[in-house]
């Protein structure tokens, strides 16, 4: 048995409505995703694991498709974080938008003020501060809403950092 034939018979065992759907990878290879669709009372997690690499958690307030929001290097924490999600009826949050929400609230702004200033909707703001991957020029962009300047540096174990620029900005 697997990591993720493991984190499955747990969910199954602690929550004995759940309906679970686990999706191997065919054909199988050692370093190949599975799947694991989890709902509970109409809640739903889904987990991607790959050998190696840990498992990757999303139960988003608004669809799938974007990726993992947080990760679990696992089958033990993934299970914990998945049975809290489940029972609490909680959502993954991203670590993007943990930082950029956090960054907004830092520099003191509601999502309403910020808006105003993207001249967008507040619920633009909402769904940007949830999205896993953002365009680096919308990051740029509501970085100099918030009155600051986005840089960005690539840095190197073996020799100097070297600013990235013409990524993100206006043609």
């Amino acid at each position: 048995m697997n990591d993720m034939e493991a984190l499955k018979d747990r969910v199954a065992s602690e929550l004995p409505g759940a309906t679970l759907v686990l999706r191997a990878p065919n054909p199988p290879r050692a370093t190949a995703a599975w799947w694991l669709d989890i709902d509970h009372r109409g809640h739903q997690v889904a987990v991607e694991w790959k050998p190696k690499r840990g498992f990757g958690l999303t139960s988003p307030a608004e669809g799938f498709g974007e990726g993992a929001d947080e990760v679990a290097h696992d089958a033990e924490s993934a299970a914990v974080r998945v049975l809290q999600l489940l029972r609490k009826r909680a959502y993954t949050v991203s670590p993007a938008a943990n930082a950029l929400a956090a960054l907004r609230q830092q520099r003191r702004l509601s999502q309403e003020e910020l808006a105003a200033a993207l001249h967008v909707r507040q619920a633009a703001v909402s769904k940007m501060e949830r999205r896993a991957d953002l365009r680096i020029s919308t990051l740029r962009k509501a970085v100099a809403a918030m009155g600051g300047e986005l840089k960005m540096t690539a840095e190197f174990p073996d020799g100097p950092s070297v600013p990235i620029e013409g990524f993100g900005e206006p043609e």
